[in-house]
């Protein structure tokens, strides 16, 4: 698994993109961008929606970058750094950004 380089490739696997600004100007995570997509699950799993969130006190640009870094950190715990099929507790492959 590589991965994602920016917030454009967050978005073309999938991502969804949602902002905020809680508009006070001394609140260290004024500024929230989260990264989210439904994940199927494996195959004894419900789904879910596996998501990252990015802050920052200065940017929303900067909030979108934590993002996805918290992402990318996200992913290798979820589907394995460097891995190409890892599994679940059942034994069942897991497909990188899908299940």
């Amino acid at each position: 698994m590589t991965d994602l380089a920016n917030l454009a490739a967050a978005t073309a696997a999938g991502y969804k993109l949602t902002e905020h600004d809680t508009g006070v100007a001394s609140d260290p995570k004024r500024f929230k961008s989260t990264l989210a997509k439904w994940i199927t699950g494996g195959a004894a799993e419900a789904g879910f929606e596996f998501r990252a969130d990015g802050f920052d006190s200065t940017s929303q640009a900067n909030a979108r970058t934590n993002a996805v870094a918290a992402l990318n950190g996200a992913r290798k715990l979820r589907w394995g750094a460097g891995a190409t099929a890892n599994k679940d507790l059942q034994g069942n492959t897991l497909t990188i950004d899908a299940t």
